[in-house]
């Protein structure tokens, strides 16, 4: 398995490259890839299918804000002081989304637990007529009463897909499939940031299914003042943990011109 450390980069070349790893994986040109990277400058990436209309677009601008579009699906994340993980890997046969969320996301709770956080998976399983339901009519409109009562903010709800410490929010995550392969990733919360993503939404419906407030690592382990030095030791400390976690053999390779060619593309041509 290829293991890719990136430097900070922009919102969309960042999804423009989890998507050319997809493609290019799928295509049988590169092996599966684990990819560890941050956002600079913050970005507010959208699921695929998430109205434009949920964002504040002024309100980004204002805070420097870059408002992106995943390829995968969920809704809203504001990436800043964060660490994002996606990884790419062909689906093993009779493979469910439960299954490779199950898979993959309880290698990530291991690698947090190790930090001395217990993290676990969120229990109960993922709703597999709806999802397929969504699949079958990608261009379905979201039914008005739905919409109201779905948050715009990822970090709002927690599912299946997701990781918590002490029944709080910690890690969000998403998937896409195509042509026998899987795109999961997901972002990682390390400490509270100066901007709130509350201020980046145009609205933030209540929801039923929330709980309690999300959390970051820095507010688990108690620290008070998490500057950029803790914010660069915990994001290799978090990088090393989930690559032992994941327990797999290690190619020393990077990028290929196709798969950067290709991003290129695609962030040229993406748009909110």
């Amino acid at each position: 398995m290829r293991l890719i450390l990136d430097p900070p980069a922009a919102g969309r070349l960042n999804m423009a490259l989890d998507e050319a790893l997809l493609e290019t994986a799928a295509r049988g040109l590169v092996p599966p890839t684990l990819r560890l990277y941050t956002f600079e400058p913050p970005a507010l990436t959208l699921g695929r299918a998430q109205p434009l209309s949920d964002v504040a677009r002024d309100a980004c601008a204002d805070a420097c804000v870059d408002v992106v579009r995943r390829p995968t699906g969920g809704r809203a994340v504001l990436h800043d002081r964060d660490l994002t993980y996606s990884v790419v890997l062909p689906i093993s046969p009779g493979e469910t989304i439960a299954n490779s969320y199950d898979r993959l996301s309880r290698a990530i709770a291991l690698a947090i637990s190790s930090l001395g956080m217990p993290a676990a998976v969120v229990p109960g399983s993922l709703d597999r007529n709806r999802s397929k339901a969504i699949l079958e009519r990608p261009t379905c409109p979201r039914r008005t009463d739905e919409a109201r009562e779905r948050p715009a903010d990822c970090f709002a709800v927690s599912t299946v897909a997701d990781l918590v410490v002490d029944g709080r929010k910690i890690v969000g995550s998403a998937q896409v499939r195509r042509h026998g392969f899987l795109l999961q990733h997901g972002s990682i919360r390390l400490a509270p940031g100066p901007i709130s993503i509350e201020r980046l939404l145009a609205q933030r419906p209540p929801s039923r299914a929330t709980s309690k407030d999300p959390l970051s690592v820095a507010e688990a382990l108690d620290v008070r003042d998490p500057g950029e030095k803790w914010l660069a030791a915990t994001r290799a400390s978090l990088s090393r943990a989930i690559v032992d976690a994941l327990g797999v053999t290690w190619l020393p390779a990077g990028w290929t011109d196709h798969e950067r060619n290709l991003a290129g593309e695609l962030a040229a041509r993406g748009t909110p």
